[in-house]
């Protein structure tokens, strides 16, 4: 082998799907109803561990599926908020802005099934987190 040639480990970088793992981990932009939402992807590590935190005290009830919907749902709303929905732009209340936090996005996440249901289909579809130039092989 000369001295130039690198040695390429191939399962080191075995891939097909070309996300962008920024717009993944950071959120990219997503307009619900004249607002910019920023969502990341579902599943993410931030998300996983807010989830399994929040959700051990009712983990028996999870495993027997016993959990009351009121509950399951306020733990969701709690691990979306900062994980998944990550930041927000014009949401006007009353004339006022709303500035992003994770105590607002909670609230919105439980107030607004609708918002949260795009939240998720957003967050769950993996051509909002392709490569730029991935798009143009999808035909975007």
């Amino acid at each position: 082998m000369a001295a130039t040639e690198t040695v390429i480990n191939i399962e080191d970088i075995i891939k097909i799907t070309p996300i962008n793992e920024e717009k993944a981990e950071e959120g990219t932009e997503a307009l619900y109803r004249g607002i910019k939402l920023k969502v990341a992807r579902s599943g993410n590590d931030k998300f996983a561990a807010k989830f399994t935190r929040l959700s051990k005290p009712i983990k028996s009830s999870l495993e027997d599926d016993s959990v009351d919907s009121k509950t399951l749902e306020n733990v969701m709303c709690e691990s979306l908020a900062g994980t998944v929905l990550v930041g927000w732009s014009g949401l006007v209340i009353n004339d006022q802005e709303v500035k992003y936090s994770d105590k607002f996005a909670i609230a919105l996440l439980k107030n607004d099934r609708d918002c949260r249901r795009f939240i998720q289909k957003f967050s769950d579809d993996i051509n909002n987190y392709l490569n730029a130039e991935e798009d143009d092989i999808k035909g975007k």
